[in-house]
């Protein structure tokens, strides 16, 4: 059996946040948002910097960090710059979109978002809402390799984005439009940005951008469609630091407490590696059953909090290459102790892949139906998706270290 290494690429540099626990930015950010809505070309911070007795550089440095709290500046770039003139001090934004492009653009914005939670219901309890945009952003945007995206209209509208896009994007839909509170951890250590969320009276770490991995093999890296991790969702601090991938020498944008709560750091979604569909008070999901070779379709109650499986297939995906990737393995003789399994909902029936076959199971009658078999020779599904009502989108190729290719399935 094989094991593979799975990572997410992260966002490289911001500004050094000053000394302290927490960046706080309360003021900063409002002020900052308020005069770019505006387009003004100095935006006047003098009482709030003279306030808080700051030097240009922390300013400069705080500014930065304001940023990053602050998804509906997706029209000005990074590059921020503050002028002092004795004990005046002017932020100077750099707009990269005229007012009717930042109108059009923000229209736009809001229709993905409604779109978004139009998928989650009534009856959803907080942790399912926040899963739910989780996984939604995973398998709908990829990771910028280029580092060019960085902010959410990247993230939800381009579909690619770095490691701040993902948590700009995530931030925004949970605070307006699902009313949970929710910050920006980043690191200039790991060169990396994540989520800080507050469920009841405690906060928790979600790294979205960690869970939409990648492989990575002989320093290439391999996007995974329909592929969802869990690992980084609703973490403690102690967890943050000893996931295997630890985050490090981090710092919460705000006043906010430490998260040290431990209640989810066993739950069930942390070694889920398929997508988490939710329907109603219940959630679907697929994991390895190594002994049995097979792959377990689970169900799993939130309000009750207790999960079975309900379905058993076989499955394995085999390996084709070695770790030097000089040699090719024949089909079958080796296989990773891992799977690939997406799922999708529709019409109350599952439906889900193995490494070689598209089942669907129906929720009402309990049975599972065969629809599809990939003939193309030794290669493997590795995900899929749907992109219509009736549309599955899969990707296969010959194993995990090889580029994804597609093909799409009508279902009657």
């Amino acid at each position: 059996m094989i094991s593979v290494f799975l990572a997410a690429v992260m966002l490289i540099g911001c500004l050094t946040v000053p000394a302290g626990a927490n960046v706080v930015i309360d003021e900063l950010a409002p002020a900052m948002i308020a005069g770019a809505l505006k387009f003004e070309e100095n935006i006047d911070i003098s009482d709030i910097v003279n306030k808080n007795k700051w030097s240009l550089n922390e300013v400069t440095a705080l500014l930065a960090n304001a940023y990053l709290v602050c998804p509906e500046l997706f029209f000005v770039s990074n590059k921020i710059t503050v002028n002092n003139r004795g004990s005046n001090y002017y932020i100077q934004l750099d707009y990269t979109m005229s007012k009717t492009e930042q109108a059009e653009a923000k229209k736009k914005i809001d229709a993905a978002c409604e779109k978004i939670v139009a998928g989650i219901t009534p009856d959803m309890t907080d942790v399912e809402k926040l899963l739910y945009v989780h996984d939604y952003l995973i398998l709908n945007c990829k990771y910028d390799y280029d580092k060019k995206n960085y902010d959410m209209y990247d993230c939800l509208l381009s579909r690619s984005a770095v490691c701040q896009g993902y948590s700009l994007a995530y931030m925004y839909i949970l605070k307006h439009y699902l009313g949970i509170e929710c910050s920006v951890v980043i690191s200039d250590a790991m060169g990396h940005a994540w989520n800080y969320v507050k469920l009841g009276n405690s906060w928790y770490h979600v790294d979205v951008t960690k869970d939409d991995a990648a492989t990575v093999y002989k320093n290439k890296s391999y996007d995974n469609y329909g592929f969802a991790m869990h690992e980084n969702f609703l973490m403690s601090d102690e967890l943050c630091r000893n996931t295997s991938q630890p985050h490090y020498k981090w710092k919460v944008i705000g006043d906010l407490p430490a998260a040290d709560d431990t209640s989810y750091d066993g739950a069930f979604w942390r070694n889920v590696n398929s997508p988490i569909i939710l329907n109603g008070k219940t959630g679907y999901y697929a994991v390895m059953n190594e002994k049995e070779t097979a792959v377990d379709i689970c169900s799993y109650n939130f309000k009750k909090d207790t999960g079975k499986p309900i379905l058993r297939v076989k499955a394995r995906w085999y390996s084709r290459r070695n770790d030097s990737g000089s040699e090719n393995y024949s089909y079958g003789k080796y296989y990773y102790k891992q799977i690939w399994t997406s799922l999708a909902l529709r019409n109350n029936k599952i439906y889900f892949n193995t490494n070689k076959n598209v089942y669907s199971y129906d929720l009402s009658t309990k049975k599972s139906s065969k629809l599809y078999t990939l003939d193309k020779d030794d290669r493997q599904i590795f995900g899929m998706m749907f992109t219509s009502s009736d549309m599955l989108r899969l990707a296969y190729r010959y194993d995990v270290t090889y580029p994804e290719s597609y093909l799409s399935l009508r279902l009657k």
